[in-house]
């Protein structure tokens, strides 16, 4: 959760007030977290490869940070049996 939230006030629009909506719903099953962000968001082409270790977009007015945030997000869920 802290990556999530954390990548989402790093990366958010210079153009408007973060909001970051955190929500959960369970089952038997288990829990599924959502978090959403009205960040600058994420291009279709690049979505799979901010998965992976060490990728960074390097946009104007992006915060600092070291490629590993969604990847440790991508690797928690993965562990918990979800992709």
């Amino acid at each position: 959760m802290q990556n999530l939230v954390a990548n989402a006030v790093n990366y958010r629009s210079p153009d408007r007030d973060v909001k970051v909506r955190i929500s959960a719903t369970s089952n038997y099953h288990g829990a599924m977290v959502l978090v959403a962000d009205n960040g600058k968001g994420i291009a279709s082409g690049d979505r799979q490869r901010v998965l992976e270790p060490l990728i960074r977009l390097h946009r104007e007015g992006d915060g600092q940070g070291s490629g590993l945030g969604l990847t440790t997000c991508r690797r928690i869920a993965e562990a918990h049996g979800e992709s």
